[in-house]
């Protein structure tokens, strides 16, 4: 690879995480608060709890858009955003929501819904979706501020 390949792999990559985890700190603090059980906790322990799982999320995005990667053989798929990689990052996101949901609520009982939460067959519709989202999101800020004049 050469070094400007591997800069823009690594501008990238850096983008990507800093908008991801932007991005899920703010879904994953509203959402928590109105959807999730227990997490009317006093300030000093909700923010680094909301900061580690955003973390969290930031690293699931970035392995979502390696898995992307490996799968089209392009480690800089973002330049050119085709539908059939971005629904592939969209599915990928979709299959990791749902297993960190049923490990999460229903295997170990680390976190449970409250009654607002709308659910497709017993999995939030908010965590659902939240990985998907956002990962796209910081696709495509990544992409316009890194590769503006690619289609």
């Amino acid at each position: 690879m050469s070094g400007r390949k591997l800069r823009e792999l690594s501008l990238t990559a850096a983008l990507l995480a800093g908008f991801t985890f932007l991005l899920n700190f703010v879904w994953e603090t509203y959402h928590a608060e109105f959807l999730y059980r227990h997490h009317d906790i006093p300030a000093s322990r909700y923010v680094p709890m909301m900061t580690h799982v955003a973390v969290n999320d930031a690293l699931l995005v970035l392995s979502l858009y390696a898995g992307t990667a490996l799968a089209c053989r392009d480690a800089l798929w973002v330049r050119f955003l085709k539908p059939q990689r971005v629904a592939l990052f969209v599915l990928l996101g979709l299959i990791v929501a749902v297993a960190v949901e049923v490990k999460g609520v229903y295997l170990r009982h680390q976190w449970s819904y409250l009654p607002a939460m709308p659910t497709l067959l017993g999995i939030g519709v908010s965590p659902l979706a939240q990985l998907s989202a956002t990962g796209l999101l910081a696709v495509g800020i990544t992409k316009r501020l890194l590769f503006p004049r690619c289609p």
